[in-house]
């Protein structure tokens, strides 16, 4: 009895070890000895195994709620974790961005250009991300709360920096951006992929721009080689009016030759007429002083008369206010003979005034007709010494006439010729000037832009080629034109080097022609002061007898409105002494006086008016005597002038003949130099015209710009195209989740423990890795269904999935059956250590090259690493069932290999329990 007992305390303790319940200890009789009974009812005890495992699992409740519970962990943990990240990249547009946008503009060829403004106008039709404008110390304070995940700042010289492109020392355009990593790494990693598409973007407008404005820059080469094109167009016309003047010009010649010798007998004509002139322009001098004298003495005379005449018409008006207050009764009777008494002194003294008046009147006028006389005698006198100097005037007219109109001729063809001369080389010049200036400037930015393109990294080489031979074809019309403008040009001075030779020959003539023509101007110039002066002096004849008519008949006004003064007075003198007989005789008297004194007023304004015109008249006069005056000094000097110019006159007759001599030769050089200057003139039109032509065949567009901005066009086409964040992520949480499950099940079920006695290593197998497949099976299924049913995952092939997701799950519990049936609790924590090296390891996320060497090194000997493979291929790929099926077989020659090693401790472990009871019996006979 104590022998049983002993052997049935080893099994107790050698059970306890691998945490066997009480059920399994007292299930065995303590009557018969383990060893025994295994030999006894082995082979009817195997099948129980496996049953007695699940009728454990279904008696108890809270084992089974356990299974259950761990049938949903991998669900569980692929339901919250992919719903959570199923498409994050599809809502960055909750993601806020601040603009700092201090850009203060610029200026670039003329044009405002203002690039942080049109940026941020741009992102208004951008929806990536959520735009917030916002000053800089708000934004940098959101960014560090967590409101922004990203501050994009525009310095204030950003579009001035940009506005630098073509300088010899371009600035870079600094685009600003601040991110906080540590209020969330993948938001600052967004950012930051993100910024990289705002910088092309800006670099596309940028260049959108300089593109634009080098095109203009051609177009204005090409206004401008029209504008040279015109300009050779005038240049070859003015080449023929060249021909035309020197034909006229030689013809003037031959007259100038033909006219010289009458010119000359003309000269001496007029030298004796111009001193019959002088004489008689000293005579009208002498005469012109005296009348100059009595005019003045008349104006004096008219002054004091005007006077007068105030005077007089002052007191006809204070008459006729007294007849006025008389006529208002007579109880004003007294005042109005005191009134009336004041106007008749008044009037007294006006009459007296008025008789001074007349009186120097009277005396002017005869003054005035003394200095009248004298003056027709030299009036008489200056028109014999004009008639003289006309009569040599006409003669020398008529010589001079052939050879003015020569001169005039030629010095019309000279001039016309030196004109045109001087436009044609002004317009070349010009032209040649504008021609190089323009394609200097072209050249210039023609070889930045080359550079340009040469260095952008976003211009094909084909594109490149294009640009470059658009702008090549652009500058070998420039050139060319240029060339074309340089030899014509050079022809136009060798032209112009013979003109100057001729131009020195028509100098010399002209020296003579200018002293013949300075002669006879300073001859016309004086004649034309006689004519003058003649004609002032007749004015003032007419207006002096004007006024003396004038004169004349205010005198009969004057004297006829004394008279009326001298009646009024009378009738004046009546009434008063009326007055004392009575009030009637006063109101008859009265009423006649008033219309004497309106009479008396009449008149005074008569002679009023006629003092007026007397004045005038008499200032008129001393004007045409002061006139005549002057006129007569200017005959003077123009008599002096006369003489000296036709002896100039006459001393350059010589010259001239030299010079028309001269000019002849001249003019056959001219001619040479003309035909010259036109075949020059042709050559520079028609080069002109074909760099005009290769100009204007570079066109540009909205399209070319877009061109130089984004020459190359990006065409993406996914193989397997992948439309959320959370299904490229599938294969790996998937794999995580059911490794998990697995875990979290080896801690919870007793996956060594077997519910009875085992019989064999086998079956204690079996009952175990029954659970095992089933835990597989379901938890596979249900993590399935969850991510297609719930999460709306969209795979390749149905059947495939789940075929690969099983695979996994039976590998993984495999594994954990295995370390924990051979190794217990250490195995559960290797089995963490193994989940920590498939997360880091199976390149599940990033690609293997990317991960430390470590995990590189460990990636081919995980399973999670071939399942992530097969998954993506059932999910995303679909297309290549052949790599499907190698990762398959790889993942499940991982769970042959844990299943294998399974059974193994098993069946080592049956027989190390055998084997210990085996040595206890002995020992515990051995004591017996």
């Amino acid at each position: 009895m104590m022998k049983n007992r002993l052997y049935y305390m080893s099994d107790v303790i050698y059970f306890s070890q691998y945490r066997m319940t009480e059920m399994f200890f007292w299930s065995v009789s303590v009557e018969q000895p383990i060893l025994g009974a295994s030999r006894k009812h082995g082979k009817e005890q195997n099948p129980a195994m496996v049953k007695s495992e699940w009728k454990n699992i279904l008696k108890h409740r809270m084992t089974m709620l356990t299974v259950i519970a761990m049938l949903l962990v991998p669900g569980l943990y692929g339901l919250f974790f992919l719903s959570a990240y199923w498409d994050p990249y599809g809502h960055t547009d909750r993601l806020a961005v601040a603009v700092v946008n201090e850009d203060k503009g610029a200026t670039y060829e003329g044009e405002k250009l203002d690039v942080g403004k049109d940026f941020v106008d741009g992102l208004k039709d951008n929806d990536s991300f959520e735009w917030v404008a916002s000053e800089k110390q708000k934004a940098m304070d959101g960014l560090r709360d967590g409101d922004y995940i990203m501050v994009i700042e525009l310095p204030e010289n950003f579009s001035e920096n940009a506005s630098t492109l073509l300088n010899a020392d371009p600035k870079k355009m600094n685009l600003k951006y601040y991110t906080n990593a540590g209020m969330g790494y993948s938001s600052a990693q967004i950012a930051k992929s993100a910024i990289k598409e705002v910088e092309q973007e800006v670099a596309e407008q940028v260049t959108k721009e300089y593109a634009s404005t080098v095109f203009k820059s051609l177009t204005k080469l090409v206004d401008g080689l029209k504008d040279a094109d015109d300009g050779a167009k005038k240049l070859d016309d003015g080449a023929s009016d060249l021909a035309d003047g020197s034909k006229t010009l030689t013809d003037n010649l031959k007259r100038l030759a033909a006219n010289s010798v009458s010119f000359q007998e003309g000269v001496g004509d007029l030298k004796n007429g111009a001193g019959k002139l002088s004489t008689g322009i000293v005579s009208a001098a002498s005469g012109a002083s005296q009348l100059n004298d009595g005019l003045g003495t008349l104006s004096g005379g008219a002054k004091k008369l005007d006077d007068g005449i105030g005077a007089l018409s002052g007191g006809a008006s204070q008459l006729n206010d007294g007849l006025g207050t008389l006529s208002g009764g007579a109880k004003k009777l007294d005042s109005g003979l005191g009134t009336l008494a004041g106007g008749a002194g008044s009037l007294q003294t006006g009459a007296q005034q008025l008789d001074q008046g007349l009186s120097q009147l009277k005396n002017g006028a005869e003054t005035l007709s003394g200095g009248s006389q004298k003056l027709e005698s030299g009036a008489q006198q200056l028109n014999q010494g004009l008639g003289q100097s006309s009569a040599g005037l006409q003669q020398l007219q008529e010589q001079l006439t052939p050879f003015t109109a020569g001169m005039d001729q030629l010095n019309q063809a000279v001039q016309g010729l030196s004109g045109q001369a001087s436009a044609a080389a002004g317009q070349l010049s010009a032209a040649q000037q504008q021609l190089q200036q323009k394609a200097a400037a072209i050249k210039e930015q023609q070889e930045s832009m080359a550079a340009y393109i040469q260095a952008s990294p976003t211009i094909p080489a084909e594109d490149k080629q294009k640009l470059l031979s658009m702008m090549a074809a652009a500058s070998s019309g420039s050139s060319d034109a240029n060339s074309a403008g340089g030899d014509s040009a050079a022809q136009m001075q060798q032209s112009l080097g013979q003109l100057d030779q001729l131009a020195s020959s028509v100098g010399q003539l002209n020296d003579g022609a200018k002293k013949i023509q300075s002669a006879v101007g300073q001859l016309a110039a004086g004649q034309q002061q006689l004519v003058q002066g003649s004609s002032d002096l007749l004015d003032g004849q007419k207006q002096l007898t004007g006024g003396l008519g004038t004169l004349s008949s205010k005198l009969g006004d004057a004297e006829a409105g004394s008279k009326k003064l001298a009646e009024g007075a009378a009738t004046l003198v009546g009434g008063a002494g009326q007055l004392k007989d009575g009030s009637a005789s006063l109101v008859s008297g009265a009423e006649k006086l008033q219309g004497g004194s309106q009479s008396l007023v009449s008149g005074a304004g008569q002679l009023k008016d006629g003092s007026a015109s007397l004045v005038s008249g008499a200032e008129k006069l001393q004007g045409g005597s002061q006139s005549l005056v002057g006129g007569l000094g200017q005959l003077k000097d123009g008599g002096g002038q006369l003489v000296s110019g036709l002896t100039k006159l006459g001393g350059a007759t010589g010259e001239l003949r030299d010079g028309a001599d001269k000019l002849a030769d001249g003019s056959v050089k001219l001619d040479n130099g003309i035909g010259d200057l036109k075949d020059g003139t042709n050559k520079l039109y028609t080069s002109l015209a074909d760099g005009v032509k290769e100009a204007g065949d570079v066109h540009s567009d909205d399209k070319t710009y877009d061109m130089f901005a984004r020459p190359t066009e990006l065409t993406h086409s996914d193989v397997h195209e992948v439309t959320e964040y959370g299904e490229g992520l599938t294969p790996y949480m998937m794999t995580i989740a059911l490794f998990a499950g697995a875990l979290m099940f080896s801690s919870v079920y007793p996956l060594k423990t077997p519910q009875i006695r085992p019989r064999s290593g086998w079956t204690w197998f079996l009952s175990k890795f029954s659970v095992v497949l089933f835990m597989a099976v379901l938890q596979s299924a249900i993590l399935d269904a969850v991510l297609i049913g719930i999460v709306g995952l969209q795979v390749q092939s149905l059947w495939h999935f789940y075929l690969i997701t099983f695979v996994i799950s039976l590998t993984f519990l495999s594994l954990l059956f295995l370390l924990f049936a051979a190794l217990g609790k250490v195995g559960q924590f290797i089995a963490f250590l193994i989940l920590l090296a498939q997360i880091g390891g199976s390149a599940g996320t990033f690609p293997k090259v990317l991960t430390p060497d470590f995990f590189q090194a460990i990636n081919p000997y995980l399973p999670a690493t071939y399942g992530i493979r097969a998954l993506r291929e059932a999910v995303s790929l679909g297309n290549d069932w052949g790599y499907f099926w190698a990762q398959l077989a790889h993942v499940g020659l991982f769970g042959i290999v844990f299943i294998a090693l399974a059974l193994l401790v098993f069946l080592l472990s049956k027989k190390r329990i055998e084997k210990g009871i085996e040595e206890e019996r002995e020992i515990g006979a051995a004591t017996v």
